[in-house]
C-alpha cells in the first residue's frame, strides 16, 4: 500500500476576497479561510481566479491515475 504524508506546512486563517478589492469585507468573517501558506501568497489579488472551498459541489473534479509498467533487468 503507497501512503503519502506530505511534509507539513505552515497555515494561515486569510481573507477568501482581497481587503485591496473588497475593502468592506476586511473584517467579515464568512470572507476568511483557512489555507496553506503558499496558496495565500500566491492569490494576491485574483479574487475570480480561485474557487471557493464552500462552493465546490460533488463530481466537479475527477482525478485520473494512470499505470506505466516498469521493466526490472
Amino acid at each position: 500500500m503507497l501512503k503519502f504524508n506530505p511534509p507539513p506546512e505552515p497555515q494561515d486563517l486569510e481573507h477568501f476576497l482581497s481587503c485591496e478589492n473588497h475593502r468592506h469585507l476586511a473584517y467579515e468573517w464568512t470572507n476568511y479561510r483557512f489555507v496553506s501558506g503558499w496558496v495565500n501568497s500566491s492569490k494576491g489579488t485574483l479574487d475570480n481566479q480561485v474557487l471557493d472551498p464552500f462552493e465546490v459541489e460533488d463530481d466537479w473534479f475527477e482525478i485520473l491515475l494512470t499505470f506505466t509498467p516498469v521493466s526490472y533487468y
